[in-house]
């Protein structure tokens, strides 16, 4: 759905949370390089 909105010239914002690179590299693949971008974010539980 959000490959469909954002060829229709839609700006899409979706969250993902994958440990696993090859399925991160996998929507990078499926968005292409130049619309997507990964952001990393660590915090520890005992902060909370």
């Amino acid at each position: 759905m959000a490959n469909l909105m954002m060829d229709a010239g839609i700006i899409v914002m979706t969250a993902f949370i994958s440990p696993f690179k090859r399925k991160r590299n996998m929507a990078r693949e499926l968005i292409g390089q130049e619309n997507f971008t990964e952001v990393y974010l660590s915090r520890s539980l005992k902060d909370m």
